[in-house]
C-alpha cells in the first residue's frame, strides 16, 4: 500500500492538481453548478495518437475474478423488438414492444435480448437476481441497439436507471441523448453489477454513475468493463465514469472521451478497487484523466494501472478536497 501511494501522489504532484479542486462539490447532488463549458473538447485524429484501451493486466491481488457470470442464460429468454407488442408473450416469434415491459417482468435468472432499432424510453429494472442467477439485459448478437432519451425529462437519475437492485448485467446497447447520467446504479447494499460492452453519448452528467456514499452498505461487487463514453457531462457536473463510495469495484478497458470533466473518478470514500486498461482521452476542464479523491471520507486500496491518458487535462491526480 505504501509503494502504490507513493506512485500516486507522485502523480499528482506532476499533474499540479492533487488538492486544487478540480471536481469542487463532487459530492453533492448539485456538483457543477454554473460551471458549465461554453466550448466542447476537441478530439483531434491529426495530433491525437489513436490508442485503444489495452486488455486489463493480469491482477495478482485477486485470486479470484470479481465475479463471475454464468455464460449462458440460467432462465427463461425473452426478445424485445420494435415490431412487437407488450401485449405479446415476448418470445422471439411474437416478442415484446418495449424494454421497460422486459424491465417490469424480469426475475432471477431471466434474460432478455432486445432487437435492432431505437427506443424512446427510460428503463428501470424492477426486480434482483439472485446469486449464479443474474437478470440479464442484452443487445442481440450484432444488432445496433440505441436507447434514445431524447424529450425525456429528469434530473439525478439515470436513462437506465438501477436503484436498489442487484445481480443484474447490462450489455451491448447505446445510450444516447441523456438528460442526466446515461446509467444510474444506487442503493443500500446493491451488490453484483455488470455493465459492459456499452456506448453512452452525450449526457448531461455522467455517462456512468454508481452512487453510494449515503448507503450503509455501500454498493459493492461492481463491474464497469469495456465501455465507450463519448462527450460525457455536457453540464459540467460529476465525472465521465464517476464511482462515489463503492467497496468493492472494477472498472476495466473503457473508453471515456471528450469528456467536460474529469474522465475516469473514484471518490467519496471509494476503497477496493481496481481501475486498469482504461483510455482516458482529452479530459476537459483542466483534467485529470483519472481522479481518486476520498473527499471527506477514508479511501483505501485502490489500484490503478496499465492505463493510456493523454490530450487535454492532466493525467491522474490523487486528492482529498474535504479532509478525507
Amino acid at each position: 500500500m505504501i509503494i502504490r501511494i507513493a506512485v500516486f501522489l507522485l502523480a499528482s504532484a506532476l499533474a499540479l492538481a492533487a488538492c486544487d479542486g478540480k471536481s469542487n462539490r463532487d459530492a453533492s447532488q448539485d456538483d457543477g453548478a454554473g460551471d458549465e463549458a461554453a466550448d466542447g473538447p476537441v478530439d483531434d485524429p491529426v495530433s491525437e495518437p489513436d490508442i485503444d484501451a489495452q486488455d486489463p493486466p493480469i491482477d495478482d491481488r485477486h485470486d479470484e475474478p470479481v465475479f463471475d457470470w454464468p455464460e449462458e442464460p440460467t432462465g427463461n429468454v425473452y426478445y424485445v423488438a420494435r415490431d412487437g407488442s407488450d401485449e405479446n408473450p415476448g418470445t422471439e416469434e411474437l416478442p415484446w414492444l418495449t424494454i421497460q415491459h422486459a424491465a417490469d417482468t424480469l426475475v432471477a435468472g431471466e434474460t432478455v435480448y432486445v432487437k435492432e432499432g431505437t427506443y424512446n424510453e427510460r428503463v428501470m429494472p424492477q426486480n434482483s437476481g439472485s446469486p449464479g442467477m443474474p437478470i440479464s439485459y442484452m443487445a442481440y448478437p450484432g444488432a445496433a441497439v440505441t436507447l434514445d432519451g431524447a424529450g425525456i425529462d429528469f434530473n439525478w437519475a439515470g436513462l437506465l436507471h438501477i436503484q436498489d437492485r442487484s445481480f443484474i448485467r447490462v450489455s451491448g446497447f447505446s445510450i444516447v441523448n441523456a438528460a442526466y447520467f446515461g446509467v444510474y446504479v444506487s442503493g443500500s447494499g446493491v451488490t453484483d453489477i455488470m455493465i459492459d460492452g456499452l456506448t453512452v453519448i452525450e449526457s448531461r452528467s455522467s455517462g456512468i454513475q454508481i452512487f453510494g456514499r449515503s448507503s450503509d452498505p455501500r454498493p459493492g461487487n461492481i463491474v464497469i468493463r469495456g465501455n465507450r463514453v463519448e462527450r460525457p457531462c455536457v453540464n459540467g457536473d460529476q465525472e465521465g465514469i464517476s464511482l462515489s463510495g463503492v467497496d468493492g469495484f472494477e472498472v476495466s478497458g473503457n473508453v471515456v472521451i471528450d469528456s467536460f470533466k474529469e474522465g475516469i473518478d473514484a471518490k467519496d470514500g471509494c476503497a477496493n478497487g481496481i481501475i486498469t486498461g482504461n483510455e482516458v482521452r482529452n479530459a476537459d476542464y483542466g483534467g485529470p484523466g483519472i481522479y481518486i479523491d476520498a473527499y471527506d471520507l477514508d479511501s483505501s486500496d485502490i489500484e490503478v494501472s496499465g492505463n493510456v491518458v493523454h490530450g487535454r487535462g492532466e493525467g491522474l491526480s490523487l486528492g482529498t478536497e474535504q479532509g478525507g
